[in-house]
């Protein structure tokens, strides 16, 4: 069986376009770019949030991460199932 080659492709065209235009720089033209600058008030308040954030779930993996080397943590199958289901069940009374 032969397949005759397809002339109608779009997706092969703009490839062969973009082949062009990355091999003629002269021809890509320069988008204009937006300026954003953030104050350092901005900057600072963002730093603090995630240090105040940071600091709690820093510490809840350092000590889930040493109970689980000292071989002491444990895994409730029960508090995972019902959390599973909480969720689910507050899914269901959100959608309806």
């Amino acid at each position: 069986m032969r397949i005759s080659k397809v002339t109608h492709n779009p997706m092969a065209n703009n490839a062969g376009r973009e082949n062009e235009r990355m091999a003629n720089p002269k021809e890509v033209q320069a988008t204009k770019g937006v300026n954003v600058e953030i104050s350092s008030s901005a900057k600072e308040l963002v730093n603090r949030i995630n240090q105040v954030e940071d600091k709690g779930y820093t510490e809840k993996v350092e000590k889930i991460r040493k109970a689980i080397l000292d071989g002491t943590y444990r895994v409730e199958p029960e508090m995972i199932a019902q959390k599973i289901i909480d969720a689910i069940e507050s899914e269901k009374g959100s959608a309806e």
